[in-house]
């Protein structure tokens, strides 16, 4: 079995699908999960896993047991305030509309290209931002309380698509195509 998508509202899964070692693709989107079994650490064969829509408040380590896991999507996941382990060869994270997540760290996404971050209100710190060599595109628009140290490469992106971020005063979303060139070129 390639691809698993569970779209009951019941908020349990049944446990069959933990034993489901070859399996690529797994959906339970908005399944009212509170939280995942360690066991999701054991489907070591799982490229793509989108979570979102549930109710975890955290995402243990187990998750990052997952060393094929190249996209992840907990978009809309408003009460997750915590991701304890990334997978590490994470290539895309989708979080969009995680109201509540305060610090996300990045640090150990060595082959990370894209991050999409809007709508994460309360978002204030991205760990490691400045050590994504391989990120291609980061969407941050509307995390208006985020805040950058000096030191992050934010500009180097290729495509950043930031709105009040950076600047408060513009009530429309920006976006810096190879903005780091850009600048250099002058």
């Amino acid at each position: 079995m390639n691809m698993c998508s569970i779209s009951r509202n019941t908020g349990f899964i049944p446990a069959s699908v933990w034993s489901l070692f070859a399996l690529t693709n797994l959906n339970l989107s908005n399944c009212y999960l509170v939280d995942l079994p360690d066991s999701i650490g054991d489907l070591s064969s799982l490229q793509h896993l989108n979570l979102s829509g549930n109710r975890f408040n955290v995402l243990t380590s187990s998750l990052g047991q997952l060393s094929n896991l190249k996209s992840l999507s907990i978009i809309g996941c408003e009460f997750l305030w915590a991701i304890l382990e990334l997978p590490p060869n994470l290539s895309d994270l989708y979080a969009s509309y995680c109201a509540s997540i305060e610090t996300l760290v990045v640090s150990k996404l060595s082959n990370l290209r894209c991050l999409y971050l809007s709508y994460c209100t309360n978002l204030v710190d991205i760990e490691g931002l400045n050590k994504l060599e391989s990120i291609a595109r980061i969407e941050m628009a509307g995390c208006e309380n985020l805040l950058f140290s000096s030191d992050e490469t934010l500009f180097q992106v290729p495509m950043l698509l930031l709105s009040a971020l950076l600047f408060p005063y513009l009530h429309m979303t920006i976006i810096f195509y190879n903005y780091y060139s850009f600048v250099s070129s002058y």
